[in-house]
């Protein structure tokens, strides 16, 4: 077992004995980012996420957010108006937030995603330059359906990049969510 995921698998289990709730969940998300390099162009791209996710209680309507996503990261590589085919980033994200729920069935959170690459597929001569612990910020809001099962909306933005040429990455997700209280 390589380091990274050693880590990853010491935090969740000292996450998951303090949490007041723990939620699986999963989803879409839209991928976009720029491109630097002089005639390529970068184009958005769907593609999966799912994870855990574990809140802590830190009083009242503040909760800590944190968790374990697996999931891809797809964007469309474009030199003019030819297609060079997709770079997909597969990485296991951490994300360590805050979450204000404004009720029982409703919330908002901001915080920090470290990311951590482990594999990497891209068009014509490979991936060059790729960033193996890309740091990001997440915004967004939860929402309960039911006392159980909700769903979550966010943007998410890196501050590094991904790869040579993908730059300014971005992302639109949402995903649902089956909670264990």
């Amino acid at each position: 077992m390589n380091l990274k995921a050693t880590m990853l698998i010491l935090i969740l289990a000292a996450q998951g004995a303090y949490a007041n709730e723990f939620a699986i969940v999963g989803g879409p998300r839209f991928d976009n980012a720029d491109s630097k390099l002089t005639g390529t162009t970068v184009e958005a791209r769907l593609s999966f996420q799912a994870g855990v996710l574990g809140f802590l209680e830190m009083g009242g309507p503040n909760f800590i957010r944190s968790g374990f996503q697996f999931g891809t990261r797809a964007y469309g590589i474009k030199a003019g108006t030819i297609s060079l085919g997709d770079a997909r980033f597969t990485n296991f994200d951490l994300p360590i937030g805050y979450l204000y729920r404004f009720s029982d069935y409703g919330g908002a959170f901001l915080g920090p995603v470290i990311s951590f690459n482990f594999s990497k597929d891209c068009p014509g001569t490979g991936c060059t330059g790729v960033n193996s612990t890309p740091i990001g910020l997440q915004v967004g809001a939860s929402f309960k359906i039911a006392p159980q099962i909700g769903a979550e909306v966010y943007f998410e933005t890196m501050t590094s990049k991904i790869a040579e040429g993908i730059e300014n990455p971005k992302a639109f997700v949402g995903q649902f969510y089956f909670s264990f209280d």
